[in-house]
């Protein structure tokens, strides 16, 4: 299962990567300025982003496998489908009141900071736990 965590959570960081986007203006601040003076994120947003992160890892599986299928192999429809993940991790994003630069500053802090992969962990725990799942 953490291999498969891993897995997404690279996936999900490639492809806000390579996604090409208007940014938002620089008066507009990302939650991710709201951590503890440990350096540690806050819980509210660290409960967003793991919403934010299970929801867009979901929709980043739906979308390949689409791109996996015979009739996507024409470019008009790959693009079709890179819209698709842009504007729905947009909405996502957007619902959980994250930015694209601040998900992605999260997911490397997530990813290299053991006190922060902690909270990540505890609230999917807590996320999971309130799906019954």
């Amino acid at each position: 299962m953490k291999r498969l965590t891993l897995w997404y959570r690279l996936a999900t960081a490639i492809a806000l990567a390579t996604m090409t986007s208007a940014r938002l203006l620089p008066s507009q601040q990302s939650p991710v300025a709201v951590t503890t003076s440990g350096g540690a994120v806050s819980a509210s947003v660290m409960e967003a982003f793991a919403a934010a992160h299970a929801e867009v890892a979901a929709l980043l599986s739906k979308v390949q496998a689409e791109l996996a299928e015979p009739k996507s192999k024409k470019p008009e429809v790959q693009a079709s489908l890179r819209d698709k993940l842009q504007l729905n991790t947009e909405r996502i994003l957007k619902q959980h009141d994250l930015t694209e630069s601040g998900f992605a500053q999260l997911t490397r802090r997530v990813s290299t900071d053991d006190a922060v992969r902690k909270q990540f962990d505890e609230a999917v725990a807590k996320l999971t736990a309130g799906r019954g799942g």
